[in-house]
């Protein structure tokens, strides 16, 4: 019988990397689950939106939906139907500028998407 040498000191974890990839719906979601509403309303304030903006008025009830998939994408695509006039879609495209590298950015790149 042969014998086998094993070595013990062998530590697997760091050579093996796993890369997994989110899909666009999902990233944004794990960007909104991150944030609670407090944090939501300030950084709408920051952008400069009223209270009575109808982009302030979407993200607000997409951040609603944030748990469930089906639901969140289902409302993506609700407030996106709703931007319908040339200020909102201004006001979009804005907020799509502004808010590139932070928490929302997935989200309202989401919104574009459905509403352009």
């Amino acid at each position: 019988m042969q014998e086998i040498e094993v070595e013990e000191d062998v530590d697997l974890t760091d050579a093996v990397e796993i890369n997994v990839t989110l899909s666009p719906i999902e990233e944004a979601m794990e960007q909104l689950e991150t944030i609670d509403a407090k944090m939501l309303r300030q950084s709408l304030d920051m952008m400069s939106l009223k209270r009575s903006s109808n982009i302030r008025l979407a993200l607000t009830r997409i951040f609603r939906a944030v748990g469930d998939i089906v639901e969140f994408k289902q409302s993506i695509k609700n407030e996106a139907k709703k931007i319908i006039s040339d200020d909102d879609q201004e006001e979009l495209r804005i907020v799509e500028a502004v808010s590139v590298s932070g928490f929302l950015g997935p989200v309202v790149k989401l919104l574009c998407e459905e509403v352009f």
